[in-house]
């Protein structure tokens, strides 16, 4: 080709290019060409969006465990509360997590599930743990979103603000079960099943303990030489009661980084309170090796010494205890039952334990089932009965919260004075105060 020729058409290039644009300029609107390719980024975004609600909804499918895209929010002013049934706060630790021998592949459909999915439908809380007053976990279960050969599964809630929203976070096992959860910072947790929800559902198990180290991000099974009935952790401790073939449970002790577990102590009892680096165990009538009377236990740097309980005679059938210090212990003891009624007699001890005096005779409806102490106040609760408090030692008492329902609640805490948790026995809703039990505010799940 002529060079001539080409020079020529590039200069013709050049000038239609120029007139295209001066042409386009006068008939595209201001802002169109940026809203072209705005509305195509978006596009882009919508169909990512929707390849990752795909993804999600197989993987939860083939998990097992539950892979939402809604958040369940909390429809109530903010709340901030509790820890444990039988402590008040645990007191965070630190330390690594090595896990000899442990596998996430051993908390069975619930690894690798994807984490922070939605709050799965129907699900009903049984266990709470809050280790400030902002990070809580929720064990509970819900109806299975896949086929299964049982009717519900194990389900853990997540909440980073006080307890106001909840994520679902992987759970381990198959079938639900009854047990309680623990986590002694944000990091490592707990899960002691106790037995199966329901007793014919073959996917069931009793006695088993998990453990995380991840944040519930994997759980694993842990090695015990026995069946596990009670976790607590407070102190940069972990504190287990396990029974083996032997007629009495053990306690067994491990840093909060750690799945080995030492024996500590081995008699009656079947209820732990712990605060700081101090471990009580309890127990009454049953509890107390079929003996009758009541048995009490201070574990203290490893070390146990048993002493005389707080439950006197004519109240050493049942008996729940709480650890409001590192000192300070308070005791709910009970008589024997007559329908929903049973006479109740308030215990505090101030020196671990080594005397108890009693201070007050709550209501006598209902039957207890977990107590709170904080400085100012003690709340009960328990079965066929409202959240109760006395704020005078025990002198008078009132009611804090109505029963939702004829069972009552199954647990009561607080993480600090003012920050508290109820659960109802039954049901799909938990309570939260941040006025120390003063006004409650009810957390609905669908």
């Amino acid at each position: 080709m002529d060079p001539s020729d080409e020079r020529t058409d590039a200069v013709l290039g050049d000038h239609f290019a120029a007139y295209r644009a001066r042409t386009l300029a006068h008939v595209r609107p201001p802002g169109a060409l940026a809203a072209r390719r705005g509305y195509v980024r978006q596009r882009q975004r919508r169909l990512m969006t929707a390849l990752a609600a795909f993804v999600a909804l197989v993987l939860g499918a083939a998990g097992g465990t539950y892979a939402l895209v809604d958040h369940h929010g909390w429809v109530g002013p903010g709340g901030h509360p509790t820890a444990s049934p039988a402590s008040r706060t645990p007191s965070p630790g630190t330390g690594e997590s090595p896990r000899p021998g442990a596998s996430p592949s051993d908390a069975g459909t619930g690894s690798g599930a994807p984490a922070d999915t939605g709050v799965p439908p129907g699900f009903q809380p049984q266990s709470v743990t809050f280790v400030s007053t902002s990070s809580a976990w929720l064990l509970g279960s819900a109806p299975c979103l896949s086929p299964r050969a049982w009717s519900r599964c194990p389900a853990v809630l997540r909440s980073q603000d006080g307890g106001r929203t909840w994520v679902g976070v992987p759970a381990p096992g198959d079938a639900a079960y009854l047990g309680d959860i623990r986590f002694a910072d944000t990091r490592n947790g707990w899960i002691v099943v106790r037995g199966p929800l329901v007793a014919k559902d073959p996917g069931g198990a009793s006695g088993v303990l998990y453990a995380t180290h991840d944040g519930g991000a994997t759980w694993h099974t842990v090695s015990l030489p026995g069946k596990a009935t009670r976790v607590e952790a407070a102190g940069g401790r972990v504190w287990v009661l396990a029974r083996a073939d032997a007629p009495v449970p053990s306690a067994y002790l491990a840093p909060i980084g750690g799945d080995t577990f030492t024996q500590v102590w081995s008699g009656p009892g079947s209820g732990i309170a712990v605060h700081g680096r101090n471990a009580f165990l309890y127990g009454v009538g049953r509890d107390a090796n079929e003996l009758g009377g009541d048995i009490f236990v201070v574990v203290k740097d490893g070390t146990g010494s048993e002493q005389r309980g707080p439950c006197d005679y004519g109240h050493d059938k049942s008996v729940v205890l709480a650890a409001a210090t590192d000192t300070m212990l308070v005791g709910v003891c009970g008589g024997a039952r007559s329908g929903n009624t049973q006479p109740k007699q308030l215990a505090v001890s101030f020196d671990l334990g080594v005397s108890w005096a009693p201070i007050g005779t709550p209501d006598g409806v209902g039957i207890v089932r977990s107590v709170a102490a904080t400085g100012p106040a003690t709340f009960l609760a328990g079965a066929g009965m409202p959240i109760r408090v006395t704020r005078d030692a025990g002198r008078t008492w009132t009611v804090a919260l109505a029963a939702p329902g004829p069972d009552g609640f199954g647990y009561v805490g607080f993480t600090d004075d003012t920050h508290g948790v109820a659960l109802p026995a039954n049901g799909s809703a938990l309570y939260l105060t941040t006025d120390a039990g003063r006004t409650w505010t009810a957390h609905q799940f669908p």
